[in-house]
């Protein structure tokens, strides 16, 4: 009876010691455009994480046929590395972002999200100030969009500039799983086309001044900030003056 428990023992010890967790998070993405004060745009968003490799997704709920795709940020915590796909004259381009380089002030300030206790950090990044509570009972050090890098996972994040962005968690699920199947990376087809993130800031840039020198007339009569109505749109940016 024994030498027939120990095989199912041994396997149930071998499943137990290589499961693996898989995080699920579900956001609201709030936009709030101060030129338009009753204008505010809802988008569905979601956070896959799994054994250092993560998915972060914002959901195109429009569907029309001239509306853009759903828009992935690809972490990888291994290779420090962030990857997104955007528009190019040329078609599709891969860019490559750094994780880990948000200099966040960590704070004492606590309060509830979902149930769990969130401590508060702060932090200037890429033109706009983020307030975010992060919570250590969920140890990954992710977040939404390109947030990263504090001593646990991002449940709420607002960042300020010319508009305001909001992310607020509204589901979370953490499962174990005995079987290892690898996140989907979206960008393995485009990667060849890769451009670093200052590359595609500088390009973009240029863009930016080109176009608001052939539309300044029009943004005038209406105005309105030309800068401000180019960028608010670019995910990657999210939105203007990134640096």
């Amino acid at each position: 009876m024994i030498l027939k428990i120990i095989p199912f023992l041994s396997l149930f010890c071998i499943n137990f010691l290589y499961s693996y967790q898989v995080y699920t998070i579900d956001y609201i993405c709030k936009f709030t455009f101060p030129e338009e004060t009753t204008s505010t745009d809802l988008v569905p968003c979601n956070l896959i994480y799994q054994e250092n490799i993560s998915r972060f997704t914002y959901f195109n709920t429009q569907r029309t046929p001239n509306s853009f795709s759903d828009k992935y940020f690809y972490k990888n915590f291994n290779t420090g590395n962030i990857l997104s796909l955007n528009d190019v004259v040329n078609g599709y381009q891969v860019v490559i972002d750094s994780l880990n380089i948000i200099n966040w002030k960590l704070e004492n300030s606590t309060k509830d999200v979902m149930g769990y206790e969130c401590l508060k950090a702060t932090a200037q990044f890429r033109s706009r100030k983020w307030e975010v509570w992060y919570t250590k009972t969920i140890p990954i050090s992710d977040g939404p969009w390109k947030l990263n890098g504090l001593p646990g996972l991002i449940l709420e994040a607002k960042g300020l500039a010319m508009d305001q962005i909001e992310f607020k968690v509204t589901h979370l699920e953490i499962k174990n799983s005995d079987n290892f199947i690898p996140i989907w990376n979206p960008f393995e087809e485009f990667i060849k086309n890769s451009v670093y993130f200052s590359t595609y800031y500088n390009d973009y840039e240029n863009y930016t001044t080109n176009s608001y020198k052939r539309s300044v007339s029009n943004n005038l009569k209406e105005n309105r900030s030309s800068e401000n109505r180019l960028c608010q749109y670019n995910e990657e940016l999210l939105f203007c003056n990134p640096k």
